[in-house]
């Protein structure tokens, strides 16, 4: 069994407008707060494992010591669609010098018009991770 991120999926109320393509520009949030302060060169996403749908085509990444100050990693392009269902991405911080961040708290930031989806325009991930 995979659990599966998804913000609003069944039996939930999205908030109003949410499906309307007036706002493209929704964006979804995942902060990790990993309780201490951790070094690590990048993450390892999943994508949605039972679907090719309500992946994500990009996503920000920002990094903090503190909950109210994070700055940003960059923001990476994914592989998504039919190829990615299943398969594990490794996306380092920085591709050429692979240098690790010290932080705290990871955010994931995932903009509505960045998904590659169905009409909800929600996304989904099965697994993100960090490595050293």
């Amino acid at each position: 069994m995979t659990n599966t991120w998804h913000p609003c999926i069944s039996g939930c109320t999205p908030p109003t407008n949410y499906a309307n393509t007036a706002v493209p520009d929704r964006t979804f949030v995942i902060t990790i707060d990993t309780k201490d302060a951790i070094d690590a060169k990048g993450f390892t996403l999943v994508q949605r494992h039972d679907s090719n749908t309500n992946h994500a085509k990009k996503i920000t990444v920002e990094v903090g010591n503190s909950i109210d100050a994070f700055s940003t990693v960059g923001v990476f392009d994914l592989e998504y669609g039919s190829t990615a269902v299943g398969k594990e991405q490794v996306i380092y911080f920085d591709a050429e010098t692979r240098t690790l961040k010290n932080f705290r708290y990871i955010r994931f930031k995932i903009n509505k018009s960045d998904v590659n989806g169905d009409a909800s325009g929600n996304a989904a991930l099965n697994e993100l991770g960090l490595f050293k």
